[in-house]
């Protein structure tokens, strides 16, 4: 049974592990840094099942950059959703469902998405990707 990662390590699988050291080992000293893929695919929404104007959980597919938090535009302004750990973004009483989003990646990029419809189960294109880091 692996010990729980400590900030900065990597669990990975007896067959990764065994790429860069005998098994054996156990642990070993490395250096790594996030990359961003080099997809040209924009990102992609899709909204859980049950979702409606009442309640919804919106997902991010295919964004190039961790997410750092995704908001639905209110009457007041932008409001953020909690991220549960099964990444969906949840809006308990349905604020925003259906109206204007805004990702935000780790780095602090922000893009804008409008007109995805509150369709559960069916994943939406965008027109809209983050920047390569």
């Amino acid at each position: 049974m692996p010990l729980p990662c400590a900030p900065g390590q990597l669990d990975l699988s007896k067959e990764a592990f065994a790429k860069l050291a005998g098994l054996s080992a156990g642990r070993i000293p490395i250096t790594w840094s996030l990359q961003s893929p080099g997809t040209s695919q924009t990102l992609s929404i899709r909204y859980k099942t049950g979702s409606s104007s009442h309640w919804c959980g919106i997902q991010a597919l295919g964004h190039r950059n961790p997410l750092a938090r995704l908001e639905v535009r209110t009457g007041s302004g932008w409001t953020r959703l909690t991220r549960t750990e099964y990444n969906y973004f949840l809006s308990p009483g349905g604020t925003g469902c259906g109206g204007s989003l805004r990702l935000t990646d780790i780095y602090g990029e922000q893009l804008a998405v409008d007109g995805i419809a509150i369709r559960p189960d069916s994943v939406q294109p965008t027109r809209v990707q983050f920047t390569r880091r």
